[in-house]
């Protein structure tokens, strides 16, 4: 009797144990990049779902002759939405939204048959948009932006006819940066821009340091970036709070000596130090 009961006991949890795998996305994918139940030939037509032990939900997949059709969703072990995506006979089409923990939307990405398709948006998990991106067809298109987490512009750029037109970065003090290849209004630095910023005045000039007429490092102390970029132009090196500009003529009038090199360490867009190097 009590092998019986052991035996029956032993039967209802396989049988459970089916069920279970049943409900908890018992499907799997072949060499030919369909899905099927296990031991069936067939292509699976229906839903997939997978559940924790004590019930809350996993994921919940719809299939169509063994591909992913229709709506696709995670949740977190909290019961909050992970994400959510939409298919059409295996590929991405409609919108695929991601989240936060917190329940916040992390992403949300726009898709036409498997290839982004307009906007892609992304925030940071306070809620405040992180980055917006735009696609035709996959390709970049039109104005890409991304913010600090304070709401600050954090960089800009504009794809056109498949080629990157303009880009533009800032720190997090919204003073902008340099980008390799690119001038600080975002147009491109091509080799005639280069030699034209030889010719600014800041570049030409032979300036002192320490004593002497034209003491660069007096002169330009607490006056505004726009006065630093007018005389000298676009910085060479960009870092948080310090614009740095070399190849220039700087003469120390004690020894003789020369220096070339520049840099302008400065707080809310007002100089605060110079460094001759």
């Amino acid at each position: 009797m009590v092998n019986m009961v052991m035996r029956g006991g032993f039967i209802l949890l396989w049988l459970a144990g089916l069920a279970w795998g049943a409900e908890n996305g018992a499907v799997e994918r072949r060499p030919d990049g369909l899905w099927y139940l296990p031991n069936q030939s067939v292509p699976y037509t229906g839903k997939a779902e997978r559940k924790h032990f004590d019930g809350t939900r996993i994921s919940l997949i719809h299939y169509y002759e063994g591909k992913q059709h229709g709506l696709t969703q995670f949740w977190y072990p909290n019961g909050k939405p992970r994400s959510a995506f939409q298919y059409i006979e295996g590929q991405l089409d409609g919108n695929a939204t991601y989240f936060y923990r917190n329940g916040n939307r992390q992403n949300l990405t726009t898709y036409r048959m498997g290839a982004k398709h307009g906007p892609v948006i992304d925030w940071w998990p306070e809620g405040e948009k992180s980055f917006e991106e735009h696609y035709n067809n996959g390709v970049p298109e039109g104005l890409w932006k991304s913010w600090w987490p304070d709401g600050k512009i954090a960089s800009e750029k504009i794809y056109k006819n498949r080629r990157l037109v303009s880009h533009r970065e800032w720190n997090r003090d919204g003073e902008p940066k340099v980008v390799a290849g690119w001038n600080l209004d975002g147009t491109f630095k091509s080799a005639a821009s280069v030699a034209q910023r030889q010719q600014i005045l800041g570049r030409r000039i032979l300036w002192n340091r320490v004593s002497g007429p034209n003491r660069i490092d007096l002169i330009y102390r607490d006056k505004p970036l726009k006065t630093i970029r007018t005389v000298f132009g676009d910085p060479d090196v960009a870092d948080d709070g310090l614009w740095t500009y070399k190849g220039l003529r700087i003469q120390d009038p004690s020894d003789g000596r020369m220096f070339d090199t520049a840099s302008f360490r400065f707080k809310k867009g007002m100089v605060t130090e110079i460094w001759i190097e």
